[in-house]
């Protein structure tokens, strides 16, 4: 009887012997920013869609920390740059050399530091081109500005938009111009810098790009004025590479304007 019992006891302890630690899992990754044909210095996010699947989940901007993500670029390229909460999944990764890459990642528990998966790789193509922050307007360019009665932030004002004739890399809003506006005294005064921003460098928006080398557009921008008084001239100075130009713009009733302005200046009024 005894026997019986121990070879029950020996049988179930078998069959509940603990199971070995199962092997790594494969994830998968995506490119947030879609692009896979980049440029020196453009950034392309990188994560991992196998947990963060819903791009506009919590999760996406703000991963768990229960896993460890170690990167690697093959082939090895002592310059790169990484950002964002890559530790954790989601990595702004920087090329500075051109080359075709292989991007993989090693995941970990972060407490036992087990490893939990490894990824399939994708592919980063960087051009030799380099994608700069900024960029100087082109000699011969031409503002045009349209004004328009508008409301700002529950304000009646004088909406002034701005486009070049010339184009540039990429489309607002990703680009922009800047200005300094004064209206503290007659005439109110618009000074333009000499050049282009890309506001969302070191990325570049789905919107603002075709697979290689991108888009080109007028570059545009606004700003806003007070509102300007019904039938009476309003006294503008605009400085635009480096050329000064005055005029007047009158608000016509409610939402035309008339400008007495010389067109063919590198600032031109274009009225409705």
């Amino acid at each position: 009887m005894q026997k019986i019992f121990l070879l029950i006891a020996l049988a179930f302890c078998a069959c509940h012997k603990p199971s070995p630690p199962a092997g790594p899992s494969q994830h998968y990754l995506g490119i947030a920013t879609i692009d896979r044909i980049i440029k020196i210095n453009q950034a392309v996010r990188v994560f991992d869609s196998t947990t963060l699947s819903n791009i506009d989940s919590i999760d996406y901007f703000n991963p768990p920390a229960n896993r460890i993500y170690e990167w690697s670029v093959t082939p090895e390229c002592n310059s790169i740059s990484y950002s964002g909460v890559y530790k954790h999944g989601r990595a702004d990764i920087i090329f500075h050399c051109p080359g075709t890459y292989h991007i993989n990642a090693r995941i970990y528990d972060s407490l036992t530091h087990h490893l939990l998966a490894t990824t399939h790789p994708v592919d980063v193509r960087v051009l030799p081109d380099t994608l700069l922050p900024v960029w100087p307007l082109q000699t011969g360019d031409t503002i045009l500005i349209r004004p328009g009665r508008t409301d700002h932030w529950g304000i009646p004002a004088t909406g002034l938009d701005f486009f070049t004739t010339k184009k540039y890399d990429y489309e607002f809003p990703a680009t922009r111009l800047k200005l300094t506006v004064d209206t503290s005294h007659d005439p109110y005064t618009l000074i333009f810098t000499d050049s282009v921003y890309l506001t969302t460098f070191p990325f570049v928006a789905r919107c603002d790009r075709t697979p290689e080398y991108g888009v080109k557009s007028n570059a545009m921008d606004t700003t806003y004025l007070p509102d300007f008084p019904r039938d009476v001239p309003v006294h503008l100075s605009v400085t635009w590479l480096g050329i000064t130009c005055q005029g007047t713009i009158t608000r016509v009733g409610d939402w035309y304007y008339i400008a007495d302005w010389d067109n063919s200046s590198p600032v031109r009024i274009i009225t409705r």
